[in-house]
């Protein structure tokens, strides 16, 4: 049974009460409905603590409620959806901690501030210079509100101009959608209330009037530790919108990566003498799954990472703007494409992409290639095969995993057998002696261990062609290829 633990960090003074005592108590006072004893609504906290601290004046103050989180950090209360996610929280750390679900406890900080509209009246005996001080701080305070929405205003107004190019429409969606999400707006003037996230939005908007593309003037004007923060405050004020928000940070993020990337060395200019020189064949090796191996089990409607260890296995490096592309099957919400660095010859990289299983249970494979810019497609075709068991079938897969004791038979007598039985000797097992390489396989052997590395395992088409080409590992791949 949660249990809250009610502080009013003014004056010092704690209270601690189970929730369904908490229900009890209130619909004792004016016989309000409750529908589930052990679970507790944002305004029935409200009134507990108005009930329980009388010396609250709400005529004059205004109570902040606030929940402490996993990093002893305090977090808004405003709305049941926030008050929901604070008792998960808890119950989540005291199952962690061995206590059980039903002995978690709650953290609640009270917090009063004067109402903003009682400062135009002056209290007795006040000065002319307070006063004056007074009504001076209550007009910044308005006019910074005021401000903060007109940004917000000219934010949404961006957007709504934006014209996305095709792999940044679902981003478009997910900002819009978050826009018209409850909680979204009031989230958004919290974060503009902060003069350096206020400086960002404002840059922003001045440079979408300049440019036109909202996402690149995003990524040019804020940092990869700015948009983690903001996405934070969001993910905390409109939980139920935790797939856009996820989605919007991970376009935003990669276009970071990409354009820090391309400002390295990593992608360093190739001059006209660099490009003739690197014209031989482009080759890609599938080392190993990093992350979901083949056949893994997932929930459904979750979002995960695919992650493939690829290895530059030719004598070329990789053009600036490779991409892997979706060739066929389940896409599971991935992007049609997602930008690879170039990779020197030799080195391996580990290719990520972001899916969300499918609802429905069932298996799902999807399979992608890497692709030049210009189109060609190279290396081994990548998939990802996952299984989405339904909500039940979870514990019947672990109820048939079960083992099962099976008694030993019993004895077979025979009363008329022989004192002795000849049992007759095991036939004898041939194994043949390891084929002889023949003598071209001896001749090309060091070629074909580097083609069979690259995946490319039929040793007579191998041979062939290496006698065809005297040799020439290039020639034979591009054959291959």
């Amino acid at each position: 049974m949660a249990t809250l633990k009610i502080l009013w960090a003014a004056k010092q003074d704690m209270r601690r009460v189970q929730v369904v005592a908490v229900n009890q108590t209130l619909a004792a006072l004016d016989n309000r409905a409750v529908a589930n004893w052990n679970e507790l609504r944002f305004r029935d906290l409200l009134d507990y603590v108005l009930l329980v601290f009388p010396e609250i004046n709400t005529a004059t103050d205004e109570v902040l409620l606030y929940y402490t989180d996993d990093d002893e950090e305090l977090v808004r209360i405003t709305n049941d959806v926030e008050l929901t996610e604070g008792f998960r929280l808890m119950k989540e750390i005291a199952v962690a901690m061995g206590r059980g679900e039903s002995n978690a406890v709650c953290k609640i900080t009270l917090v009063t501030r004067p109402l903003a509209h009682e400062t135009t009246t002056p209290p007795a005996g006040a000065k002319p210079e307070e006063l004056r001080s007074e009504l001076v701080s209550q007009a910044l305070e308005a006019d910074q509100q005021k401000r903060m929405m007109a940004l917000f205003v000219d934010l949404s107004k961006v957007v709504e101009k934006w014209e996305p190019s095709w792999e940044h429409e679902e981003l478009k969606r997910d900002v819009v959608s978050l826009l018209h999400e409850p909680g979204c707006q009031e989230a958004l003037l919290e974060i503009m209330s902060n003069q350096k996230y206020a400086s960002i939005f404002q840059k922003v908007s001045e440079e979408f009037h300049k440019d036109g593309d909202f996402s690149s003037c995003l990524v040019n004007v804020a940092g990869a530790e700015d948009l983690d923060e903001i996405a934070k405050i969001l993910l905390m004020k409109c939980p139920q919108a935790r797939l856009q928000i996820e989605r919007v940070l991970q376009q935003l993020q990669r276009s970071h990566n990409l354009q820090r990337m391309t400002a390295s060395d990593y992608f360093e200019a190739i001059s006209a003498e660099d490009t003739k020189e690197d014209q031989g064949p482009i080759v890609a090796v599938f080392e190993g799954d990093v992350t979901c191996p083949d056949g893994i089990v997932l929930k459904p409607s979750e979002p995960f990472d695919k992650v493939w260890k690829i290895r530059n296995a030719g004598p070329t490096k990789w053009p600036s703007g490779t991409k892997l592309l979706c060739v066929g099957g389940d896409k599971m919400q991935a992007p049609e494409s997602v930008l690879i660095p170039s990779v020197l010859p030799g080195s391996s990289i580990d290719v990520s992409l972001r899916m969300v299983t499918p609802a429905k249970a069932g298996r799902y494979t999807g399979y992608w290639r890497l692709c030049t810019p210009n189109g060609t497609r190279f290396g081994q075709r990548l998939w990802v095969d996952i299984n989405i068991l339904a909500p039940g079938d979870a514990e019947n897969v672990a109820a048939g995993t079960a083992p099962h004791r099976v008694a030993a038979p019993a004895p077979v007598l025979m009363p008329n057998a022989a004192l002795h039985v000849q049992v007759p000797a095991p036939a004898a097992v041939v194994i043949p002696a390891p084929k002889k390489p023949t003598e071209e396989e001896l001749r090309w052997a060091a070629e074909l261990q580097s083609l069979a590395d690259m995946g490319f395992t039929d040793k007579d088409r191998n041979v062939l062609l290496l006698a065809q080409h005297n040799g020439d590992l290039n020639a034979v791949i591009s054959s291959l290829l």
